[in-house]
């Protein structure tokens, strides 16, 4: 079979006008569509996204059996058991039937609530034995936060209806933020018993909450008392106004058949060019004695591939040891919500699913947080596959328990996994900047790095994910692979929302570095490529899916569309430079230099929020300017780095909410300015770096410990005497205006670097890859 020349030609052209369609089809405000009135339906009951506590508040276990169709709940004496349905700062309604199947005296055998940890109060709907078998509704405020809210001032407390014992009653919840409106309906057999509607005037430490949780409990305190729900509806609307929600869904047959078309025609032009790309491989390796070449590269490789092998298990043997320490966080816990959800809902419902479901271990049993799911398609992805791999792990006939510590085994395992391939993606990067003895230091520096070791096998969390994108986009850009390079920096950019600074710094480059022709070709690809793993989340959701998360993600995050106060903190356990000034000016001290709200006035009317978001894009956009304007910066192999080690350092240390773990980002790009430096300087540089990064990580995990679950683990700072001491230096001034003052001066060294590169008078690279142009 053979292609004419005209094909690639051909190919090409189809190439760059599909990805120009595809582009256009994203760009459309999912406004123009028609929207749904409803964004999600979920029905019955997983005992994997409800959080139930057996004790409870009380001292006792009750029983708790959970069907798909059924919930029984069963107080013993002294139990207080409790199920979490939902937590989340969405609009939502619900509708299941209740039974009351026991009612002794001195019990409670069902109460339902939508309440607030935060704010300690709640509006609850009551099954009372005691008055002669009522529903009452009740607002309940000052109540103690536990795992339910217990005790408190009762300010209603009305009677609504008598139950009767075995008849079942159809409740229905409907919590509307827009409205700011609780409303509430209970039948029996078709009759209408009673309504009930309350409002900011009726409850309004209530309705000042961001996430309320929906819960049933029960109690008793004499002979066991049992109830049961029945077929349970969760219903989302749709909240297009809303950037709580991450994505906007439409419901539009003419988007649905441009997507479908557009992905057919990337599917036929993937197909058709991967033939013309294998066949005169195929051809060649007839005519000549290619196999037995490829045999022989391979068996003379083996030796190499054996040793690094069996170098990742080990490394992943001895992180094994530290899995432990770090339960239960909230992220580990969410990560759990999120694979099983997409392995049982689908990857869409990533978007959905995960913003009901209450995230309560990490408090003890107080739902303070929902599990949404903050990241891009790419890591929708990557959960996807860690769900597929834990069944594979579980074995056939396994059930899939979310809250089983082997689950955190698998996902802190991937994450070890994925940090040892970033290191040696980092030894093949600086190979051919800094030598092979050098870039084996440098694979050390990183893998062994103990802000690193901290973040993917204590924290649990995925920076090692998103570095693995990062680095081999950088090493195919060196090896002059321009198709791949986009393609990795693409799959980068949508792991988390941070990546996205990073993405638009090497996008520059690669502007620069690669020829018009190239890069047309290297970008088109990468959109066709990317459409065929976008095209469920377009079908299910909408074709502007990228676009949606970005902007929505900027308004929850950046403009604070609606984040509450509570995760509105300036710079969390980051010594960034907004410190200085909260001490200086504000008068803060200790954390309160750090979680102090960025809505904080600086002057006058203006607050910390506003002041750094704009020094942000400033910042990234100079940056940005410098490496698109100074050619030579991005066609030197390995030019750059200086300037994207500063600017990525530069923009976590002014940017508004950059939490401590992202440091880790800045380590590595000093890792690969290997080549800029001499050894003492980049020694110097990345002990700084790293002591600075590894006390803001430890000092942000032990405070977080601390609030999450008191002396129940070790690194909580009353249960070990080395986290009490860590944390008392992690939150002094005297720490605080140090380590502050040191990032500052690593940026300045990092800022005279780049000014070097791009002058010229520094040079990075060895030889460039052939045929860079």
């Amino acid at each position: 079979m053979r292609f004419p020349r005209s094909f690639d030609v051909l190919a090409g052209g189809a190439a760059a006008l599909l990805a120009v369609a595809i582009v256009a089809l994203m760009a459309i405000p999912a406004s123009v569509w028609r929207n749904p009135s409803v964004d999600a339906t979920y029905r019955g009951f997983d005992a994997n996204l409800m959080p139930i506590y057996l004790t409870g508040p009380g001292h006792i276990q009750g029983r708790v059996d959970v069907t798909p169709s059924t919930l029984d709940i069963s107080a013993n004496p002294g139990s207080h058991p409790t199920i979490h349905l939902v937590t989340t700062p969405v609009s939502f309604s619900t509708a299941f039937d209740a039974v009351v199947l026991k009612a002794p005296a001195n019990a409670v055998p069902l109460r339902i609530g939508i309440w607030s940890p935060v704010l300690h109060s709640g509006y609850f709907i009551v099954f009372d034995h005691d008055g002669g078998n009522s529903i009452r509704a009740q607002i309940i405020q000052g109540g103690d936060a536990k795992e339910d809210l217990v005790g408190g001032s009762a300010i209603t407390d009305q009677v609504l209806t008598p139950f009767t014992i075995g008849q079942p009653y159809h409740v229905e919840i409907k919590v509307d933020h827009d409205r700011r409106t609780i409303e509430t309906r209970i039948t029996s057999q078709g009759t209408a018993l009673a309504e009930t509607s309350i409002a900011p005037a009726d409850a309004s430490d209530l309705f000042n909450a961001f996430r309320p949780t929906l819960s049933v409990s029960a109690w008793a305190d004499g002979d066991a008392s049992q109830a049961q729900l029945r077929n349970l509806v969760l219903t989302v609307p749709a909240q297009a106004s809303g950037s709580a929600e991450e994505t906007v869904k439409i419901d539009d047959p003419l988007a649905h058949g441009l997507v479908v078309a557009l992905l057919a025609a990337a599917i036929a032009l993937s197909l058709l060019t991967g033939v013309r790309g294998l066949v005169p491989v195929l051809v060649r390796a007839r005519r000549t004695a290619a196999a037995s070449l490829v045999m022989a590269r391979v068996r003379s490789r083996a030796p190499v591939v054996g040793i690094v092998v069996l170098a990742g298990v080990l490394y992943l043997l001895a992180n094994l040891p530290l899995f432990g320490l770090g339960s239960p966080h909230f992220d580990i816990v969410a990560a759990k919500v999120w694979s099983y959800v997409a392995v049982k809902d689908g990857l869409a419902d990533l978007y959905y699913r995960t913003v009901l479901v209450p995230a309560a271990d990490p408090w003890r049993g107080i739902p303070l947080h929902e599990a949404t799911f903050p990241y891009g398609i790419t890591k929708a992805y990557y959960y996807l596959a860690a769900g597929w791999l834990y069944e594979l792990w579980l074995g056939p006939g396994g059930q899939l328990v979310i809250r089983a510590f082997s689950f955190e085994v698998l996902l802190k395992s991937l994450n070890v996994i994925f940090g040892f391939a970033d290191g040696i993606l980092v030894y093949l990067i600086l190979r051919r900047f800094a030598g092979p003895s050098r870039a084996r230091t440098s694979l050390l520096l990183f893998v062994l790095n103990p802000a690193v070791i901290l973040v993917m096998s204590i924290w649990g969390s995925t920076e090692t994910i998103s570095i693995f994108f990062v680095l081999g986009s950088i090493w195919l850009a060196e090896e002059n692979r321009p198709t791949g390079a986009w393609l990795m920096l693409a799959a980068a950019g949508f792991t988390r929302p941070q990546m996205l600074v990073v993405a638009f710094f090497l996008g520059l480059v690669y502007l620069r570095k690669f020829a018009v022709a190239r890069n047309l070709r290297s970008i088109s690809w990468t959109v066709i490529v990317s459409w065929l793993f976008l095209a469920p989340f377009a079908l299910a959701i909408s074709p502007s899916v990228p676009v949606d998360y970005v902007t929505r993600i900027l308004a929850y995050h950046i403009g604070n569309g609606q984040a509450d106060v509570a995760y509105l903190g300036l710079s969390p356990a980051n010594f960034s430079v907004w410190t200085l000034p909260m001490l200086f000016v504000n008068g803060q001290h200790g954390l309160l230099r750090m979680w102090s709200p960025s809505t904080m006035t600086l002057f006058g009317s203006v607050n910390y929020g506003q002041v750094a978001a704009v020094l942000s894009v400033v910042f990234v956009l100079g940056v940005g300017a410098v490496l698109f304007l100074r050619r030579q910066v991005s066609t030197q192999p390995g030019q750059y780095l200086p300037l994207l080690a500063f600017g990525l350092f530069g923009w976590l240390l002014v940017t508004p909410g950059i939490i401590s773990r992202y440091i880790v980002y800045a380590v590595v790009a000093v890792i690969l300015c290997r080549g800029v430096f001499s050894s003492v300087g980049y020694v110097y540089a990345l002990v700084v770096m790293t002591v600075m990064a590894v006390m803001s990580i430890y000092g942000h995990l032990a405070f977080d410990f601390f609030g999450y679950s008191a002396n129940l683990n070790v690194l909580s700072p009353t249960n070990n005497p080395v986290s009490e001491l860590l944390t008392s230096i992690f939150s002094a001034d005297w720490f605080i205006t140090l380590a502050s003052m040191s990032n500052i001066a690593l940026l300045i060294a990092l800022g005279a670097k780049a000014w070097e590169s791009t002058r010229g008078d520094l040079r990075v690279g060895l030889k460039p890859a052939p045929g860079v142009a």
